[in-house]
């Protein structure tokens, strides 16, 4: 597994095809990926259903990217980190 800057936790659950993150509370923040295969079809810039068929290494890299290895697709996958809500304030 691996941290951010933040302090989340990003945990590869190569049983369940997903990678779990949770917070510093140890609270469940969300799942990422689904179960896919080499015949799954390929992914398109800011798809968010991520085909994983064995995660089993990650890492972060800062708050801004997760790297993820696919051992059985033999790829490594490199996912954007954002947020559900997200808010841009003019500085005056």
């Amino acid at each position: 597994f691996d941290t951010d800057v933040y302090g989340r936790s990003f945990i590869p659950k190569a049983y369940a095809y997903t990678v779990g993150v949770i917070d510093t509370n140890g609270n469940r923040i969300c799942e990422i990926g689904r179960y896919g295969n080499c015949d799954s079809p390929a992914m398109k810039k800011g798809d968010t259903d991520i085909g994983i068929a064995q995660c089993s290494y990650v890492a972060a890299h800062s708050d801004k990217w997760l790297y993820l290895l696919d051992d059985a697709n033999v790829r490594i996958i490199r996912v954007k980190l954002g947020y559900s809500t997200e808010e841009t304030i003019p500085v005056p």
